[in-house]
Order: C-alpha cells, then structure tokens, then sequence
C-alpha cells in the first residue's frame, strides 16, 4: 500500500477537531468521496482557546455559558457535505446566554465514505453489526428515533408519527464505545441506552452508519486496535452469517455497500497472487487485440 493511499483512507478513519473563535470562519473540509460526519460540536467559552482581555464581571460560569442548539446546527450546514464553512457568531446559535464574553465553535467530525454498510433495528430489537474475516467495525454515524416522514420503517397502524424529526445523536457515542474496532457487535435498542427523543407513542429505531476495515488499516491510525483479535468463538448463526470455508474470501455483498477503496484493497492484500494473474491476463489480451490490428492494417496496405 503506498503513502498516497494509506494517507486518504487515514483521513477516512480519523477524527478531525477544528475550532475557531467569535468573527472567523471554521471550515470542514473531507476529501473525494466522502462527506462530513458530525461528532460532536460545542460553543461556548473559554479564555484559554480565545484569549482576550476580559474584567472578572464578564467572566461567567463556562457551564452557563454553552448554546444548546450547536450541534443541531453544526448537522443543519455540514452533515453529508463535502465541505461547509460557519461564521462563528452568537446570532448564528441562538440567545447569547453570556453577552460581552468572547466564545468559540469547536467541532469533531469524520470523514465518512460514500459507500458504506446500513443497519436499522426497531426499538426493543437487537441491532448486530458484524464484519467478515480479519476486519473490525468503524462507527461513522448514528441516529435514533424517527423521521417525521419517514413510514416504512419500524411502522404500524396503530403508530402515531412525529409532528416533527425527533433524533438523538447521542445514538453515535453509545454505539461507538459498544462496537468499534470489534468483530462483531449486538446491542438491544430501548431508552435505556439511547433515550426518549420522541414523544409517547412514536415509535423509534436506531440507525447506524458503518464500515469493516482491514486490521492493518486500522492499526495505522489507531495502535490500540493492534491488541484485538477476532471474536471467533462466538456463533456465526447468532450474527445471521453463513461462512462458506470452500468459497472465495472477496468482500460479499449482504444487501449493504462496502467502502470500494477499503475493500478492494482487502481483497487485493488477501489474494496476491490472483490480483497479480488478472494484471498480467489483462496485459496479454490487450497485447493480442493490438497485435491483431497491426497485422489486419499490414494486410490492407
């Protein structure tokens, strides 16, 4: 695997944290083929991150001074784009709860792949994640409750819908600190763990973003992962898996997409041999095809 790659999909696995103080600009940028994931996102104060002379009267609790509606609107401008740029003002995320004190935006956010692997499961089911082989779960992003439009998940007659979107992201911490860098990963969705965004009544579900990521990969940007190993003891049935010991190791397609730049290089580092035999098959029959043209445009002289 050359720099160029490792480089690009590190940034697909990293966490990225980018802050800038009252009147800049703060911009997330990902690269092609990716979009911006949202983490987390504060503003608030701090005199150490945006130093400025302050008396001690402007200085407020840091606690009092935190604008509740960050994230959502962090996920409003930048969630699924390539790129977003936010001006760092208190008017952009509602009341100033702290007027006069300086503040700052600070944002964590991910990279995530245009391609990647979907999971739902209604409330009270149990989700189960799982990765093939000697790859380990990497946690893009996570919702639950429900969409004011959406019907065809998790839906009954008796059901009532949202008037509007009740969504908790706080679905992505819970699930992160559950399953990633892990083989294999089931979790009952109830509000124990997830909470009760939504009225009474509605029914919710958890979504979950996700990829599986070849070990050597992972341990690149994360050294900790190289300690795991992969939870074979566990019943491939309970995982709905249905591994073929006879059948070709390649990715397999489950209904869900898996990133092409991971898999394929997977696959190619698994298999060696049968990505060098197709090159060169490849070379030989565009060698033929040229020789054949050569030898008709001869004839025709």
């Amino acid at each position: 695997m050359n720099k160029l790659t490792l480089g690009y999909l590190t940034r697909l696995l990293q966490n990225h944290t980018v802050y800038a103080c009252d009147g800049d600009h703060l911009s997330l940028q990902c690269p092609r083929h990716s979009t911006i994931s949202v983490q987390s996102a504060f503003y608030g104060q701090d005199y150490q991150m945006c130093s400025t002379q302050q008396s001690e009267t402007a200085r407020k609790d840091p606690l009092s001074c935190v604008a509740t509606t960050t994230l959502q609107k962090v996920l409003d401008e930048c969630q699924n784009q390539r790129a977003c740029q936010l001006l760092v003002n208190s008017r952009v995320f509602g009341p100033d709860l702290c007027p006069g004190t300086t503040k700052y935006l600070l944002v964590s956010f991910k990279c995530k792949p245009t391609e990647y692997k979907t999971k739902s499961a209604c409330e009270n089911q149990e989700l189960k994640l799982h990765c093939h082989e000697s790859k380990f779960i990497n946690i893009y992003s996570a919702t639950y409750g429900r969409l004011a439009h959406e019907k065809d998940i998790c839906s009954t007659e008796v059901d009532r819908a949202p008037p509007f979107d009740c969504l908790s992201y706080t679905a992505l911490d819970v699930l992160s600190k559950r399953c990633y860098g892990k083989q294999r990963c089931k979790i009952v969705v109830s509000h124990n763990d997830f909470g009760s965004p939504c009225l009474p009544g509605v029914k919710k579900y958890l979504n979950v973003n996700y990829t599986c990521v070849p070990k050597i990969i992972l341990t690149a940007v994360d050294p900790m992962v190289a300690n795991l190993n992969p939870t074979l003891n566990q019943k491939d049935s309970e995982y709905d898996i249905n591994f073929d010991p006879k059948g070709s190791r390649s990715p397999k397609k489950d209904g869900t997409i898996v990133s092409s730049s991971l898999a394929t290089f997977a696959y190619i580092r698994d298999h060696p041999e049968r990505a060098a035999l197709l090159f060169v098959s490849s070379v030989c029959i565009g060698l033929v095809f040229t020789l054949c043209a050569l030898v008709d445009s001869l004839l025709r002289l």
